[in-house]
Order: C-alpha cells, then structure tokens, then sequence
C-alpha cells in the first residue's frame, strides 16, 4: 500500500521507455546484531528498473529469453 502512489502505470511506462529506475518507499527491517545481542531497526528502500533488455531478446512487438530457440 505504501508504494501505490509510487509504482503508478506512468511511473512504470517512464521507466521502461526512458531506463529510469523507481525508488520505493522506505521500510523498516529487523536485524540481529550478534556481538551484543541487540535488535536494530534499520530503514530500507527498494529500486525497481526494467530488465528487459538485460535479460531478453526483443524480436519487434515480441520478446524471447536469451537461448530461446524456434
């Protein structure tokens, strides 16, 4: 709910037209710190970009994974 304002349809369509990345809202992670013993509470942010190109071949309209073969 917290990312509904930021990955909108025209965030996404800007991101994979122009190869921008989104940076997600930020929020907290537990972690365990071993030498004391604490839980520390640490904010996090995610980004989101499009792997198309990186992962796949574009054939026109159509995409195929890399080794893909007819």
């Amino acid at each position: 709910m917290a990312n509904s304002k930021i990955a909108t349809f025209e965030a996404l369509k800007e991101m994979v037209l122009n190869h921008k990345t989104i940076e997600t809202a930020k929020r907290f992670q537990f972690q365990w710190d071993n030498k004391t013993k604490d839980i520390i509470t640490r904010y996090i942010s995610r980004s989101i970009k499009s792997t198309v190109c990186e992962k796949r071949t574009i054939d026109g309209y159509d995409t195929k994974p890399f080794g893909y073969e007819e």
